[in-house]
């Protein structure tokens, strides 16, 4: 097999990566040893996709994904990530053979999903979460850190300031628009789409309130369900899945460079593949952090005056919990032990365009 053949194998396997609303923002350019990541962020949440950020966290993670899997081909990957952060071609890839142990993570990548299920009141052993934090922080270097923690109290007040994104995604309407958008609602649409979109299964609703879900995507009836509370209870509900598990875990950047995000979504990614090693179920819940970092760039023209007092209030409340004094908080999420999701992501194969 020579090396070509060798890269389109591994991106088979790597493109199981995050990205937001399963947008999997990426194509790729393949030259003798040499990969191209075209990066595809309007492809993203066009407003909460800030400065492209989520874009280039998905293409961290796809990044790390790559590398681990250069290691099952007897690959050294060199990444070379695009000086400008508006460069279409966000990172070149260069592989040369390389006798290498294979990295033990590669056999978690297809293991690696979102569980949005309740988990189980386990602890998870310190040692583990101590060994998976601190090698994170050792791929992060300078440019991120990472935070762990699994005092139930302060769970709490990080899970419900997560569930506040709920608040505002349904009783805005430019963010309920965008969020119903991205809404598969069977099998056969996300197959249509060629995966990408949350699949409604993903979402793990009971029954009612998959049926709430299918009359709140018309505008009309939300804006009047919200004048009784809906977007609120619906927010408690989530808080007391949020604060479920045995710990929850946070990233921030020390810096706004395009490359620190990049390193995040790398370090999300060790983090993901480290827990899914352990069978530690992970759920994101970013939503509020990105809609901070919009509001504190001044673009608040989206949001009424009573929506940038709640996202200021809720990254501050997660800030606290979690005892961030610096940097910007990228990504939260809660670990911990459940049964199976119920249903899967889809991921298309690799799209490679010819040079």
């Amino acid at each position: 097999m020579n090396t070509k053949e060798k890269i389109i194998q591994l991106l088979n396997y790597a493109i199981n990566a995050p990205s937001g609303g399963n947008s999997q923002p990426w194509t790729f350019k393949i030259s003798d040893n040499k990969l191209t990541i075209l990066s595809h962020p309007e492809k993203d949440n066009p407003v909460l996709n800030f400065r492209f950020r989520g874009t280039l966290i998905a293409q961290g993670a796809l990044i790390e994904n790559i590398i681990i899997a250069a290691s099952h081909y007897d690959l050294e990957a060199m990444v070379n990530i695009a000086s400008d952060p508006n460069d279409q071609a966000i990172a070149q890839i260069t592989f040369n053979d390389f006798q290498v142990s294979p990295d033990p993570l590669y056999s978690s990548i297809p293991k690696r999903f979102t569980n949005r299920k309740q988990y189980r009141d386990k602890i998870i052993p310190k040692e583990i979460l101590t060994d998976i934090f601190n090698m994170a922080n050792v791929l992060g270097g300078s440019m991120v850190n990472t935070f762990f923690i699994g005092d139930k109290n302060k769970m709490a007040i990080a899970g419900k300031a997560a569930s506040n994104n709920e608040i505002v995604m349904l009783e805005n309407k430019v963010l309920h628009n965008l969020f119903f958008k991205e809404v598969i609602w069977n099998s056969y649409e996300e197959k249509i789409k060629g995966g990408s979109g949350l699949y409604i299964k993903t979402l793990e609703l009971k029954k009612p309130q998959e049926i709430v879900f299918r009359i709140i995507r018309h505008w009309p009836m939300m804006a009047i369900l919200k004048k009784i509370g809906l977007a609120k209870f619906i927010a408690s509900e989530n808080a007391k899945i949020y604060e479920t598990g045995g710990a929850m875990g946070a990233i921030s950047v020390n810096g706004d460079s395009h490359e620190n995000f990049i390193m995040a979504g790398r370090v999300l990614e060790r983090i993901w593949l480290s827990c899914a090693k352990e069978g530690i179920n992970l759920q994101l819940m970013t939503g509020i952090l990105f809609m901070w970092q919009k509001i504190m760039a001044g673009e608040t023209e989206i949001f009424s005056a009573s929506e940038v007092s709640l996202i200021k209030t809720s990254y501050e409340q997660i800030s606290s919990a979690f005892n961030i004094k610096d940097g910007i908080i990228t990504l939260m999420f809660r670990v911990g032990y459940s049964e199976n999701p119920s249903a899967f992501s889809y991921k298309k194969e690799p799209i490679i365009i010819s040079s």
